[in-house]
């Protein structure tokens, strides 16, 4: 068998990482979709459950903040019990307001994770061959 020449060896090492580096951007392309696609089907889900909480968060117009509702039962105006699910209702209001139209869970956190990820496993190919480019000038 014949010895391969530096030159085939470095043709057949660039060809290599070239098809690992495709394969990278192959597998985020489809870990991007996965996550796109999983971010709106729960999205899509949760606006039925978003259109009842606006329904719900209509019952805090009459107050401007937490401290507001506090004050309405401090004067008798509303109950205990009613000032307890005014302000978890706030409390989600905010919280509605801080996602602004964002989801994240484990799973997001997850695919997020493997795509930031999908090249460490050939990592150190891809840095023999970058220090080989580098040396070779």
């Amino acid at each position: 068998m014949p010895k391969m020449t530096a030159e085939t060896e470095w043709r057949l090492k660039e060809r290599e990482v070239l098809a690992i580096r495709r394969d990278i951007s192959k597998a985020c392309k489809i870990i991007r979709d996965g996550l796109l696609r999983y971010k709106a089907k729960k999205l899509k889900s949760r606006s039925l459950k978003q259109a009842h909480e606006l329904l719900a968060f209509g019952e805090l117009a009459d107050y401007g903040s937490k401290q507001e509702i506090q004050d309405a039962y401090g004067w008798n105006i509303i109950s205990r019990s009613e000032m307890e699910r005014l302000l978890d209702l706030w409390d989600v209001k905010e919280e509605k307001v801080k996602a602004d139209g964002k989801y994240e869970d484990r799973v997001t956190l997850m695919l997020e994770r493997a795509m930031r990820n999908c090249a460490e496993p050939f990592q150190d190919t891809i840095d023999e061959f970058e220090e080989l480019k580098r040396l070779a000038g």
